[in-house]
């Protein structure tokens, strides 16, 4: 496999001699035992081993082959995860006061983002699927429609696959954002592994997006935080992004996760196919005792489903999500990836074994037959959107106060709530606070959600 940021790493990690530089531990020797190892792949910017900043040599040459292998005209290796690429995205496309459209069940670093680019956001709610009680993707005609309410949109903005495996028509969405002259962005953090089956969605990238990103711990072999973004066409300033990538980077980044990044795409190359062809075949296999999310008949919002996603709607057999992901862990020692009030989501992917196939089969059929636990889940589609009085930025930098939900009805959030995972949020940074939303936040922390954006207490953050 070719890797040259992973052979060069070895080399040097494995060459004798005395090193007299960051990091504190020495090549792993002041450590405790258990990272001893790992601590000798954790070196600086050394002889041979190139520069994040300002790449030039193996750095240069591992984002070139990850260019190739995804496609892209241009790659870069992340080490703060999407996060730090959707930021980045967003500065290197909008200026203060730039007005971006994007669907409302975004996650909630691009509201972070927003708030560091100063630009104002459109929100468009998707399509509401009422028997999964779930928002998929925008449909071509929103954005259309946007476009005519708003000719000064200077960016569109979607998620390429949603958190629950839903790939709406990002083709046709990349296509009105081009004839209306401006970028199509894509988060596709969930999305990194499309381009290597021919069996899955086609990748943001293949469908037209000028800027992606790829969380790429999420779906392929790589280390946790690490992470790539992705740019194509003539509409984005590479400049620009490498620019704002060098503001919000750490001038100190892990050559573990750089590493796992060239490896991961190297082996994704040499194995991934057939890797995921396996997966494929056991997801085929698995009979689910439970509806799974699939796409029988295209819908707005919703054209395909990642197969390597299986999300199950516990809840028609009476389960409460939350209890369910509970109920998994300590009778079956499955961890899921979500829990909803109706929903389970399991990501399936290329290092599981047969083993790990069987005892999810298992699980879920014992979950099946065992009478359901926790409160009874019931539909309850998101609160009606709330009305934006101030921009994120203006919102964040404005003074703000804690008080309690029942409290802050009527007033405007100081800060973004989000049921997590998967921190969607309900209630963005600037936005009215309603009674409709104050009644959803307290009704998914009964049945056992988790709200991030409160503090201890469970107060939140007004502008006072």
């Amino acid at each position: 496999m070719q890797t040259p940021l992973w052979n060069a790493l070895r080399q040097v990690a494995q060459s004798e001699g005395s090193c007299f530089s960051t990091p504190g531990h020495n090549r792993g020797k002041g450590l405790a035992p258990l990272f001893q190892l790992l601590g000798q792949y954790d070196l600086t910017e050394l002889a041979n081993l190139d520069n994040l900043s300002a790449p030039e040599t193996v750095i240069a040459e591992a984002q070139a082959l990850a260019a190739q292998a995804w496609g892209s005209q241009k790659t870069w290796f992340l080490v703060n995860g999407a996060t730090v690429g959707i930021h980045a995205m967003l500065l290197a496309t909008l200026y203060p006061g730039d007005t971006i459209l994007l669907p409302r069940n975004v996650h909630q670093s691009i509201v972070h983002g927003l708030i560091l680019s100063g630009a104002n956001p459109i929100f468009l709610a998707p399509p509401w699927d009422d028997p999964w009680q779930l928002m998929h993707g925008l449909s071509v005609e929103q954005v259309e429609a946007a476009f005519e309410e708003n000719p000064d949109i200077k960016a569109v903005l979607v998620v390429h696959p949603t958190y629950f495996g839903a790939v709406g028509d990002t083709r046709g969405i990349a296509e009105v954002a081009h004839r209306h002259g401006v970028p199509l962005l894509v988060d596709a953090a969930h999305g990194s592994h499309l381009c290597f089956h021919p069996d899955l969605p086609d990748c943001a990238l293949a469908c037209g997006a000028d800027l992606v990103v790829h969380s790429a711990h999420k779906t392929l072999p790589a280390l946790t935080q690490s992470a790539l973004l992705h740019g194509q066409g003539s509409r984005i300033d590479f400049g620009k992004v490498q620019l704002a990538l060098r503001l919000l980077q750490t001038t100190s980044p892990s050559y573990l996760l750089m590493a796992s990044l060239d490896y991961a795409r190297a082996w994704m190359q040499e194995y991934g196919q057939a890797a995921l062809t396996k997966v494929l075949e056991a997801r085929t296999n698995l009979a689910v005792p439970f509806p799974c999310l699939d796409v029988s008949v295209p819908k707005l919002g919703l054209w395909l489903c990642d197969p390597t996603r299986l999300c199950v709607d516990v809840s028609a057999l009476g389960w409460n999500g939350y209890a369910a992901e509970d109920w998994l862990l300590e009778q079956s020692q499955i961890h899921c990836e979500l829990s909803t009030l109706h929903h389970l989501v399991f990501i399936l992917n290329t290092a599981h074994e047969p083993l790990d196939f069987a005892r999810l089969q298992s699980g879920l059929n014992a979950l099946a037959q065992t009478k359901p636990l926790g409160v009874p889940p019931w539909k309850m589609p998101p609160p009606p959107l709330p009305k934006a009085m101030l921009s994120p930025r203006a919102a964040f930098e404005h003074p703000y106060c804690y008080v309690s939900l029942q409290e802050a009805v009527g007033q405007v959030s100081a800060q973004t709530v989000s049921t997590y995972p998967p921190g969607i949020p309900v209630l963005f940074t600037g936005e009215e606070i309603s009674a409709q939303i104050v009644d959803y936040l307290e009704t998914v922390k009964s049945q056992g959600g988790s709200l991030n954006g409160l503090d201890p207490l469970g107060k939140i953050a007004v502008c006072s």
